[in-house]
Protein backbone atom coordinates (compact mmCIF):
# COMPACT_ATOMS: atom_id res chain seq x y z
CA UNK A 1 0.00 0.00 0.00
CA UNK A 2 1.47 3.44 -0.93
CA UNK A 3 2.31 5.89 1.82
CA UNK A 4 -0.28 8.70 1.57
CA UNK A 5 1.89 11.03 3.65
CA UNK A 6 4.89 10.89 1.32
CA UNK A 7 5.44 13.70 -1.16
CA UNK A 8 5.03 12.31 -4.68
CA UNK A 9 7.01 15.26 -6.11
CA UNK A 10 5.94 17.74 -8.73
CA UNK A 11 3.95 16.64 -11.75
CA UNK A 12 6.04 16.10 -14.85
CA UNK A 13 3.71 17.69 -17.37
CA UNK A 14 4.65 20.40 -19.84
CA UNK A 15 2.64 23.25 -18.28
CA UNK A 16 4.33 22.74 -14.92
CA UNK A 17 7.79 22.59 -16.47
CA UNK A 18 7.21 25.73 -18.58
CA UNK A 19 5.89 27.64 -15.59
CA UNK A 20 8.91 26.62 -13.53
CA UNK A 21 11.32 27.65 -16.30
CA UNK A 22 9.52 31.01 -16.69
CA UNK A 23 9.76 31.71 -12.94
CA UNK A 24 13.46 30.86 -12.97
CA UNK A 25 14.13 33.17 -15.92
CA UNK A 26 12.24 36.03 -14.26
CA UNK A 27 14.11 35.51 -11.00
CA UNK A 28 17.48 35.53 -12.78
CA UNK A 29 16.72 38.48 -15.08
CA UNK A 30 18.35 41.83 -14.38
CA UNK A 31 16.21 44.80 -15.34
CA UNK A 32 18.17 47.53 -17.18
CA UNK A 33 18.13 50.85 -15.34
CA UNK A 34 16.95 52.67 -18.48
CA UNK A 35 13.90 50.45 -18.94
CA UNK A 36 10.66 52.08 -17.73
CA UNK A 37 8.82 50.36 -14.92
CA UNK A 38 5.80 49.04 -16.84
CA UNK A 39 3.62 46.04 -16.14
CA UNK A 40 3.20 43.51 -18.98
CA UNK A 41 -0.37 44.77 -19.49
CA UNK A 42 0.79 48.39 -19.79
CA UNK A 43 3.55 47.43 -22.23
CA UNK A 44 1.02 45.51 -24.34
CA UNK A 45 -1.25 48.55 -24.53
CA UNK A 46 1.60 50.78 -25.68
CA UNK A 47 2.48 48.18 -28.29
CA UNK A 48 -0.95 48.15 -29.93
CA UNK A 49 -1.93 51.84 -29.81
CA UNK A 50 -1.70 53.26 -33.36
CA UNK A 51 0.62 56.25 -33.89
CA UNK A 52 -2.39 58.48 -34.61
CA UNK A 53 -4.16 57.42 -31.42
CA UNK A 54 -7.44 55.61 -30.93
CA UNK A 55 -10.52 55.46 -28.73
CA UNK A 56 -10.54 53.30 -25.61
CA UNK A 57 -13.67 51.48 -26.76
CA UNK A 58 -11.97 50.45 -30.02
CA UNK A 59 -8.80 49.37 -28.25
CA UNK A 60 -10.79 47.40 -25.65
CA UNK A 61 -12.51 45.49 -28.45
CA UNK A 62 -9.21 44.70 -30.14
CA UNK A 63 -7.59 43.53 -26.90
CA UNK A 64 -10.77 41.78 -25.70
CA UNK A 65 -10.73 43.49 -22.31
CA UNK A 66 -13.30 45.63 -20.48
CA UNK A 67 -13.44 49.36 -21.16
CA UNK A 68 -13.21 50.03 -17.44
CA UNK A 69 -10.09 47.92 -16.92
CA UNK A 70 -8.42 49.39 -19.98
CA UNK A 71 -9.37 52.88 -18.84
CA UNK A 72 -7.55 52.31 -15.54
CA UNK A 73 -4.39 51.16 -17.33
CA UNK A 74 -4.54 54.06 -19.78
CA UNK A 75 -4.92 56.50 -16.88
CA UNK A 76 -1.85 54.98 -15.22
CA UNK A 77 0.12 55.34 -18.44
CA UNK A 78 -0.99 58.95 -18.84
CA UNK A 79 -0.03 59.72 -15.24
CA UNK A 80 3.41 58.24 -15.93
CA UNK A 81 3.81 60.41 -19.03
CA UNK A 82 3.75 57.51 -21.51
CA UNK A 83 0.71 58.77 -23.42
CA UNK A 84 -1.76 61.65 -23.58
CA UNK A 85 -5.51 61.36 -23.09
CA UNK A 86 -7.59 63.68 -25.29
CA UNK A 87 -11.33 64.09 -25.65
CA UNK A 88 -13.17 63.21 -28.86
Amino acid sequence: MPDVNSDPGPPDHLAYLLNRANRRLRADAVRPATLPDLSPAQARILDVIPAGGCRIIDLAGELRVSKQGLGQLVTQLATGGFLVIEGD
